[in-house]
């Protein structure tokens, strides 16, 4: 009896210990309810089966990626949760039987356009607002319209666009007109007219 003991607890913890990564790697990022994007980058963990764990798998522009066994699978456009989902259907039919498998998001990216010093895609870690995406992008250009940055947003299959007033939030230090990114967001810092 004690060694059934013994051996659940020691079972439980390997477990709890493999989910528990999973689940920080989550919980850092936030990602519950978000769909996973193009150039988002994930971790696939197989539990039992180590040789298939995959720690940094990049989504492709067109929205997959490749997997050992089953090959190429879309994981654009899915929750976490959705993926996890369906690669457990795929590896259970012919593959792995009672597959358990965690996805996780490494990065995700926002992008800064127009007049910055250093415009790009940008990994997106906790909470980042206009301002400090303009920041990591090395600042405004000389010929920056500080006054009318957009945030360009794909809300479903339209796109949202907000007015920022930058300016404004750094002569007065009311970060309250900032805006926090969302995954995929677009800043774009149009030239002034002079």
């Amino acid at each position: 009896m004690r060694t059934k003991h013994i051996i659940y607890l020691v079972s439980f913890v390997i477990f709890a210990g493999f989910l528990g990564s999973g689940y920080h790697e989550l919980n850092a990022q936030n990602t519950e309810g978000y769909h996973l994007k193009a150039k988002d980058t994930i971790t696939i963990k197989f539990y039992r089966h180590d040789d298939l764990n995959q720690d940094e798998l990049e989504i492709s522009p067109n929205g997959n990626i490749y997997l050992p066994l089953i090959g190429e699978v879309t994981a654009a456009g899915y929750t976490v949760s959705e993926l996890e989902q369906k690669l457990m259907e795929i590896y259970s039919q012919e593959y792995l039987k009672n597959p358990y498998i965690t996805v996780s998001v490494l990065s995700r990216r926002y992008y800064v356009l127009g007049e910055i010093k250093s415009p790009g895609a940008y990994p997106m870690i906790g909470n980042v607002t206009v301002l400090t995406a303009i920041t990591q992008a090395g600042g405004f250009t000389d010929y920056a319209a500080k006054n009318k940055v957009t945030v360009i947003r794909t809300v479903g299959n339209s796109k949202e666009t907000i007015r920022v007033n930058v300016d404004k939030i750094i002569k007065e230090g009311d970060t309250s007109y900032d805006v926090i990114l969302q995954p995929g967001d677009v800043v774009n810092v149009p030239q002034s007219a002079f």
